[in-house]
């Protein structure tokens, strides 16, 4: 509840530090492009994304790339199937450099949209009107889930650290 109006990446960098003290967290509150980035994300080790839409997604997988970095993106969700059914449903990537990318490992739903909205001057004109979140049955998400899914992360990053991954990863949770 403390975090509720929050931003992401400040909430959850304090909890990260409150979980284990001894890391450094840097939260950058700013999207990836903006120059207040640059300088903040020098000396980054693991970029780490929880993002909703896909242009995000790949402007930080191209980010990750371009300076060699791990990129760890985690996406979850809870939707109404074809059949009625609740699904719930985590993605957790890690891409490593060199090792495949988010279009080599796959999770974009619209690679042609994403590309678009990425590198679409400022104020051009969208290919199409904006979605709605819940356009697509989705339901919103649940701190269970979440849990499930960072905590996934956190072991392939755990994995990538002892060297028992050698490439990327794309894990797939659903319930």
């Amino acid at each position: 509840e403390a975090d509720v109006g929050a931003n992401k990446a400040i909430a959850l960098g304090r909890r990260l530090v409150a979980f284990q003290s001894g890391l450094l967290v840097q939260a950058v509150p700013y999207p990836l492009g903006d120059r207040r980035c640059d300088g903040a994300l020098a000396a980054t080790d693991l970029i780490v994304t929880c993002v909703d839409q896909d242009s995000a997604r790949l402007r930080a997988s191209h980010w990750a790339r371009d300076r060699l970095v791990p990129h760890l993106d985690i996406g979850t969700g809870v939707s109404q199937a074809a059949s009625g059914d609740r699904q719930l449903a985590a993605d957790v990537r890690l891409l490593l450099p060199g090792a495949g990318c988010i279009r080599c490992v796959g999770g974009l739903a619209d690679l042609d949209q994403a590309e678009y909205d990425l590198h679409a001057p400022a104020g051009a004109l969208p290919r199409r009107p904006p979605e709605a979140w819940n356009a697509r049955g989705r339901m919103g998400s649940l701190v269970t889930l979440n849990s499930m899914a960072v905590a996934t992360g956190v072991q392939s990053w755990l994995d990538l650290l002892v060297a028992t991954l050698a490439s990327s990863v794309w894990h797939r949770l659903r319930w």
